[in-house]
């Protein structure tokens, strides 16, 4: 192929980079992918982007277009991080599935309350007086402010206060707020991005008891419910709520936690009545921006709970189930009889209660025909202080419905597990079935927590060849009976072994001390004494010191998730010279005594984390960047950040992008003064064009943090290519000058740039020459000494020296990889 030109060259390089990152490596989207997104708006945009909002299309944001209540909806729950998933139900009938979601955690939560108890206007524009109200109330804001606006009724006039006064808007004008204007998609991120940056210190603003067995505590900020509770609903080990009595009255633990759904409400459930004095604290928990909230220890005075208890409402759940809501947690229901509304005694009628419920579901019986209505009456039910029901007695009605005419039946019976299967049915049951499973033991028989419809069994052996699963004793809803049902299946052993595939360096909330988590692909059991051992090696200092025979206990994190393993670093790394603060380490781990289900041996694995500091609680905080600079060659950028971080992840190429350039690797410079700086060494000749690139960073965490910085982006920073120069020719132009011909304009200063050898050879004594032309040209000549027959007849070639200070445009140096050969 014929010799390019730099341009062309540059041109080619350029496209095929652009190519690349269009279909493999397409950037995240953000506002300067939209062409419609003024500079006004770029800053909010890209922070609504950032939390899963989308545009019109690739290249539309609809900066200017109007907004749907459902839209808003969607985008409220997204930034304010609502519980979309277990929200109740709304009622409403004109939301579209893609948005109930975050419509029900709007209303649970109290942001709205629809347009009426049906409708919540899902497709009607929202204006600017009820995204006030939605703002205010989704963010709590507090403030008020004078303002000048006369289009602001009594309705808007609190929120309008507050976004003034958190100088989230100024209005459209000095005297209209635009109460009645539709809302633009552009305003309605500027209110959002204003909104989510107003500085709440996360903390307990508030403790109060509810009930003589709950306990409210409110928050600034909304709390991370996987702070507080596993995926179950417990009380996760490392969350402290603890009430410490202190006037001598009977302790209390608590025993049950509930989160409301804009996540500020944290209800406790005792395990006995709370009056006089108690040590309340509040420890561990975070903000859902990952924020650590302070910790909160006062002593706090609660009432002793005189009020009654009432009933909140009977919701039917299926022809013959009703469940009965309390307004607190109840004690015994007293004495409870059911009689038709002839007064006919009626003794089929079942019911869940446990002590400490709230709810109670009551179920009526085959005895009880369809269309009868069973009036119960509670005699002398107590909450948990003792006081009785108001009004004493209190009754209830329920009314049996028509079966619905369809059985239930069994849909699928799939393996799930060395040692579970899972049972699907056509619709829901009022109970669970009994299933069976020939040559196998059945230990348990579970809902599943995400199907409804299905049932999760546990056997006590491992699944393996040709069993008859047999399910019966099962009704739907509405009574139907779903008829006795079997399937001959071939499990399967699971034969695969269990993989690492994650890990994490965090440290435990009540011992202080750092442990390495790591989560498998599957549930293992331990086996006695399980352990893990590692070898590799940690860099500290920019020394690397390899390590071999480190061994460390391994448990279960939490007893519930068979999952999640963890080791006690300490005790993993084993003395002064193989456990060091700061160090990154990057260790080969192999486990004994860790198995699958099917008594598979785990798979090795690898971690790379950095060392921290046992005694002191990992830090959510957040590592910022100051400056992103071109460094001490083209081939080089520097990102500052604003304090030490986390080798493993700050030296993780992947984290860097930089549109143009590849960044090949990272090398990490040592703690100045509080900040670090790591250099991004760019690949030679990827960066092809001269100008401001975009830039971010993301996925780097503190050092000591457990989270990972908030991305940072820049198009500011200008970027000079990094081509180098070429020698594309050399020729001897007379007996004492050799002219070069360079890939692009070149200069030269004063140092030394090139050994003039002969027969490939340095000269009885070197000969060392310039170009020390400061005119840029794509021909530089060389000045040598006089060349005779003889060295014309060996050969003249040119040797790239260590001085050599030939530069392109830009401060690139000419590339030399070899002896250059002058041709006559």
């Amino acid at each position: 192929m014929a010799y390019q030109p730099k341009s062309y060259r540059k041109f080619v390089a350029t496209a095929a980079t652009a190519t690349l990152v269009a279909g493999v490596l397409a950037p995240a989207v953000s506002a300067a992918s939209f062409t419609d997104v003024p500079e006004r708006y770029q800053d909010a945009v890209d922070f609504v982007v950032s939390k899963g909002i989308q545009g019109f299309s690739d290249t539309q944001f609809g900066t200017g277009e109007n907004i749907k209540r459902v839209d808003a909806a969607v985008m409220v729950a997204k930034v304010v991080g609502l519980d979309t998933e277990n929200a109740p139900a709304a009622g409403f009938t004109d939301v579209p599935a893609r948005a109930q979601g975050a419509v029900n955690a709007l209303k649970a939560a109290g942001i709205t309350s629809g347009k009426s108890t049906t409708s919540f206007g899902a497709q009607d524009l929202i204006t600017r007086g009820e995204l006030a109200i939605w703002i205010d109330r989704a963010f709590n804001l507090e403030g008020s402010a004078d303002h000048n606006f006369t289009d602001v009724a009594d309705r808007y006039a609190e929120a309008v206060e507050a976004l003034v006064a958190n100088e989230i808007t100024n209005g459209v004008s000095a005297t209209q707020f635009g109460v009645t204007q539709n809302a633009k998609r552009g305003d309605f991120a500027i209110f959002l991005h204003r909104a989510s940056n107003i500085e709440l210190t996360p903390e307990v603003v508030e403790v109060s008891s509810i009930s003589a067995t709950q306990v409210e505590v409110k928050f600034g900020t909304a709390v991370d419910k996987s702070t507080v509770l596993d995926a179950n609903g417990n009380i996760l080990s490392s969350a402290t709520l603890s009430l410490a009595a202190i006037d001598g009255q009977s302790p209390v633990t608590v025993t049950g936690a509930k989160l409301s759904a804009d996540g500020k409400t944290l209800t406790l459930t005792t395990s006995g009545p709370v009056a006089k004095r108690y040590d309340v604290v509040v420890d561990g928990l975070k903000a859902v921006n990952g924020d650590a909230i302070v910790k909160y220890q006062k002593v706090v005075s609660f009432v002793a709970d005189t009020k009654a208890p009432t009933i909140v409402s009977t919701t039917k759940d299926s022809a013959s189930s009703f469940t009965v809501k309390f307004s607190e947690p109840v004690k015994t229901l007293g004495t409870v009889t059911y009689k038709l509304s002839n007064g006919t005694v009626v003794t089929d009628v079942t019911n869940d209660f446990t002590v400490g419920a709230e709810e109670v579901t009551f179920t009526l019986g085959t005895a009880v025909e369809a269309g009868k209505e069973v009036i119960a009456t509670f005699v002398g039910a107590q909450d948990q202080n003792g006081n009785l029901i108001t009004p004493h007695p209190a009754s209830v009605s329920f009314v049996k419905g028509a079966k619905d005419g369809v059985a239930p039946v069994v849909s699928s019976v799939t393996q799930t597990g060395a040692k579970t299967f899972a049972v699907k049915f056509s619709e829901q049951l009022l109970s669970a079935p009994t299933i069976s499973a020939t040559n196998y033991t059945v230990a348990s028989v579970k809902k599943d927590s995400t199907d409804s419809t299905k049932y999760i069994v546990t056997t006590n052996e491992v699944l393996d060849g040709v069993s008859t699963v047999g399910v019966s004793n099962y009704t739907d809803l509405s009574g139907e009976n779903g008829s006795s049902y079997t399937q001959v299946l071939s499990f399967v052993k699971d034969s695969a072994a269990p993989k690492v595939v994650s890990s994490s360096v965090v440290s435990d909330a009540t011992n202080k001390k750092q442990y390495l988590e790591l989560s498998f692909d599957k549930d293992v059991v331990l086996g006695d004494s399980p352990t893990l051992t590692a070898t590799g090696s940690f860099v500290k200092d920019y020394v690397t010191t390899p390590v071999s025979g480190l061994t460390g206990a391994v448990a279960y994190k939490d007893s519930d998730n068979k999952k999640v393993l963890r080791v006690e670093l300490d005790a993993l790394l084993g003395g002064n010279t193989t456990d060091v603060e700061g160090a990154v380490y990057t260790l080969n781990l192999a486990f004994t005594g860790v198995n699958s289900a099917a008594v598979i041996s785990a798979s090795d694995a690898k971690a790379t984390f950095t060392r921290g500091k046992d005694g002191v609680a990992s830090s959510s905080e957040l590592v910022g960047v100051t400056s992103v600079a071109q460094g001490t060659d083209n081939n080089k950028v520097v990102v500052l950040f604003d304090k030490a971080v986390d080798g493993a992840t700050a030296t993780n190429a992947a984290n860097y992008k930089i549109d143009g350039a590849v960044v090949e690797s990272v090398t990490l410079n040592p703690v100045v003064s509080g900040t670090q700086t790591a250099v991004l060494n760019l690949k030679s000749g990827s960066n092809t064009f001269t100008g401001v690139r975009n830039i971010s960073v993301s996925g780097v965490k503190a050092l000591g943090s457990t989270k990972v910085m908030e991305t940072y982006f820049t198009n500011s920073v200008e970027l000079k290519e990094n081509v180098a120069p070429v020698v594309t020719s050399a020729k001897l132009t007379s007996t004492s000058q050799v002219t070069l011909t360079f890939s692009e304009a070149v200069s030269d200063s004063t140092g030394l740039d090139f050994e003039v050898l002969v027969g490939g050879k340095s000269q009885a004594t070197a000969e060392a020459v310039s170009v020390g032309n400061t005119t840029a040209s794509t021909t530089q000549t060389l000045t040598i000494s006089t060349v005779d027959a003889t060295k014309l007849s060996q050969g003249l070639s040119l040797k790239a020296l260590s001085t050599l200070d030939i530069v392109d445009a830009a401060g690139n140096k000419v590339s030399v990889p070899e002896n250059i050969t002058v041709t006559n």
